[in-house]
């Protein structure tokens, strides 16, 4: 997550082969759509990263154009449900991304035709972020601040759908074993089950903080339900009876005995069922626990330019710097704000966790009006700042600049730090079971539909 957003997928598996078309489904095979999504997003790579040589999306675009749970409820943000499936962080997130999309979404589109591959790909993608929404919290209120990027969770749910299609066909992965890789063949249900279940795995152990697992899931989850709305059972039927009999492209008939024989065993469906209904249920529990909190909450935004310095016989020399990033949630019981958590790079986070501890984004005296901030200490060290406050007396915005000295462990050290700008944004108040208790009712309906997918309607659905 960039600490800001989905890296893509993180099994470690790279597919090599689906194995799909010796099943002559070529012959209905159409990928307008599938090219159609990777040519967007390496437009939009390509403008979102220019500044950074074209390695990494500007923090900029993240901020602006990332999902930011916080907000989805605000009807002036609803456009970050579709621009954070076009922004990826960075060249390998989009390149991992296009290449699994295009290696599955080829398949799924052959299956569905364009239209309807494009109703599932898009529907998956904002399924994804409701998952997101609410499974966020597992990591704290803070989580929701944090703007989440990618085309993963659509593609997810391109897997999900070819799960349920194409579950009885060979799929060929690698991964790598320190720089060796080791290749292996597998029936595609398998594959995509594992990797669904790694997502929840990481989600419920925390390992995947930097990644949005969670909004892989529910794309999973959310291409697999959608699937059954806006498949073409005509066309599946005649694709089913095409690999049925054997032809391959032009009619010619070949054998295909080493080829896996489709249908979701009962092994699979009972571990997916497991899967699945753990989700029910944390979404369920998430509902409960949420519902009965009436406080309402924000977050505060900090980003700016740093430089830092190493002062040495009073003369400054710079040492590194960049671009900064930091928030800190608060929760707002009656009147008065408290802070719930922070996170951010470490000079960004302690600067603003510095000026909440000093009154400078909280102040009820400062309620709804404008302050100028200016501190200046014996040491040269100084802050300076225009700060607008919210009726409550919480900063709402504001920018300035700052040079400070840099504290560790409660000593000074020789190193300072400038932001030579920074700026203050505020998501504005949000009461959390307003924002979760839909969004986990979504969830849990999502999973349920899914579910029944998978026990009762795969045979109608299946292909190979």
């Amino acid at each position: 997550m960039f600490g800001k957003g989905p890296r893509g997928f993180c099994s470690g598996f790279i597919p090599v082969d689906t194995g799909y078309e010796g099943y002559g489904i070529a012959r209905l095979h159409t990928r307008k759509a599938t090219l159609a999504i990777v040519a967007v997003n390496a437009i939009v790579y390509l403008v979102t990263s220019a500044g950074n040589f074209f390695m990494s999306t500007s923090d900029f675009f993240v901020s602006v154009g990332g999902f930011v749970p916080a907000l989805a409820l605000r009807p002036d943000q609803l456009y970050r449900y579709v621009t954070s499936m076009f922004i990826h962080a960075d060249i390998f997130h989009i390149f991992f991304n296009m290449y699994f999309l295009y290696i599955f979404g080829k398949a799924v589109e052959s299956a569905l035709g364009s239209k309807r591959f494009l109703v599932l790909y898009f529907a998956s993608g904002i399924g994804a972020s409701i998952f997101h929404t609410v499974f966020s919290l597992l990591q704290g209120v803070e989580a929701l601040a944090i703007p989440a990027v990618g085309a993963s969770g659509a593609i997810s749910g391109v897997l999900g759908a070819y799960m349920i299609l194409y579950p009885g066909t060979a799929l060929s992965a690698c991964f790598f074993y320190f720089f060796f890789p080791l290749c292996f063949t597998t029936k595609a249900v398998y594959f995509l089950l594992f990797w669904f279940a790694t997502q929840v795995i990481y989600g419920y152990a925390r390992m995947g903080l930097s990644v949005a697992v969670f909004a892989h899931a529910g794309g999973f989850l959310t291409g697999m339900a959608v699937l059954a709305l806006v498949a073409d059972r005509r066309r599946i039927e005649l694709l089913r009876s095409m690999a049925r009999s054997g032809i391959f492209f032009d009619f010619i008939a070949y054998s295909y005995e080493d080829i896996y024989k489709p249908s979701i065993g009962p092994v699979a469906k009972l571990v997916a069922s497991i899967i699945i209904l753990s989700m029910v249920g944390t979404a369920a529990g998430l509902f409960v626990w949420y519902y009965g909190d009436t406080s309402s909450y924000n977050v505060l935004y900090m980003e700016g330019g740093t430089t830092m310095y190493k002062v040495f016989d009073g003369h400054r020399y710079p040492v590194g710097g960049g671009s900064g990033y930091a928030l800190m949630a608060l929760r707002l019981a009656g009147r008065k704000p408290s802070v719930v958590g922070s996170m951010g790079d470490a000079y960004t986070r302690s600067f603003l966790e510095w000026l909440w501890e000093r009154g400078y984004l909280y102040n009820p005296s400062r309620a709804g009006g404008v302050s100028e901030v200016r501190y200046r200490s014996p040491y040269g060290t100084f802050v300076e700042a225009r700060i607008r406050y919210d009726t409550y007396g919480v900063a709402e915005e504001g920018e300035g600049r700052a040079y400070l000295r840099v504290v560790a462990h409660g000593a000074p050290t020789g190193l300072y730090i400038e932001f030579t700008w920074f700026r203050l944004s505020s998501s504005g108040y949000v009461e959390l079971r307003s924002l979760v208790a839909p969004y986990s009712l979504v969830a849990a309906f999502l999973s349920v539909a899914a579910l029944l997918v998978l026990l009762t309607g795969h045979r109608v659905l299946e292909i190979v």
